[in-house]
């Protein structure tokens, strides 16, 4: 797969999460389905490397404002390209405990 997009500017491609359906067992009305907020950074422009260094990375999950930014597709994932102001945190991963022997 090429790299799908460069942003420019204070600019970041995110692949937004998938919607959830349903909770649990229980399917939810397409038209109360939410978009979801979460999603993982593709890249980041020069502007955001040199404002935040190694506070936000590709790869990281972060959360954002789900009704802001340009949709965009590139071989069949869509993206959504958003202003640095949007991303409201960054999803840390759970820390995994070590196993006991």
């Amino acid at each position: 797969m090429t790299k799908p997009i460069k942003p420019i500017g204070h600019r970041i491609a995110i692949h937004r999460d998938p919607e959830k359906d349903k909770i649990g067992s229980i399917y939810i009305p397409y038209y109360r389905v939410q978009p979801s907020n979460t999603g993982t950074v593709i890249a980041i422009s020069e502007k955001i490397k040199k404002t935040y260094g190694d506070e936000i990375q590709v790869g990281m999950r972060v959360q954002f404002d789900p009704y802001l930014g340009t949709s965009y597709t590139h071989e069949g994932m869509e993206l959504y390209i958003i202003d640095d102001d949007w991303v409201f945190g960054i999803i840390e991963p759970p820390p995994v405990e070590p196993a006991v022997l």
